[in-house]
Formats: C-alpha cells, sequence, structure tokens
C-alpha cells in the first residue's frame, strides 16, 4: 500500500470533518488496549451532535482485533446495536 501512495493520502486527510454529517444510527465500536485511544471516540461522538443514533461502546478486554480477544463483548454489542437499530428503521 506505501508504494501506491495509499497510507499518504490517508494520512494526509482529515475525517474528523466529515462525521457531523453521517445522519444514520451509528456505533462507534473500540478497545481499550488499541492504538486509538478510548478517549478518542468520545471525540468522535462529540462531532456527531446532530445525529441522535450515536453509541460508543469499548471493548473492555480487546486490543486492535476486539473480535477476537474480547469477542463476547464485541458481538454483544454489535448486536444490540443491530436490534436497536432495526427497531429505529422499521418505525
Amino acid at each position: 500500500m506505501s508504494k501506491l501512495g495509499f497510507m499518504a493520502k490517508i494520512n494526509e486527510t482529515d475525517f474528523n470533518k466529515y462525521l457531523a454529517d453521517i445522519s444514520i444510527p451509528t456505533l462507534l465500536l473500540g478497545a481499550k488496549y488499541d492504538f486509538i485511544p478510548p478517549g478518542y471516540y468520545i471525540k468522535m461522538l462529540d462531532r456527531m451532535k446532530n445525529n441522535a443514533n450515536v453509541e460508543v461502546y469499548i471493548c473492555p478486554n480487546g486490543s486492535h482485533f476486539a473480535m477476537w480477544d474480547d469477542k463476547e463483548n464485541f458481538f454483544n454489542v454489535i448486536n444490540k446495536f443491530m436490534l436497536k437499530t432495526e427497531k429505529i428503521v422499521m418505525k
């Protein structure tokens, strides 16, 4: 990827400015031991003030691959979010 310049372009782009435009139900799912600090998810949530259906969950035992090292929490929160979202969409 680095030879194609992909990572340079990603690193140059500020994706935070697009968060305010997201209006669909959103789950910000992180992990306590990931390289993205848990507090950053709160900052993302703050940037999504116009979205009434945003949730943040930090897997307490997870790292970058929480779907494997904290799979019970990871998949439980996804399942709950999907069921809740289905109710919102079906209204």
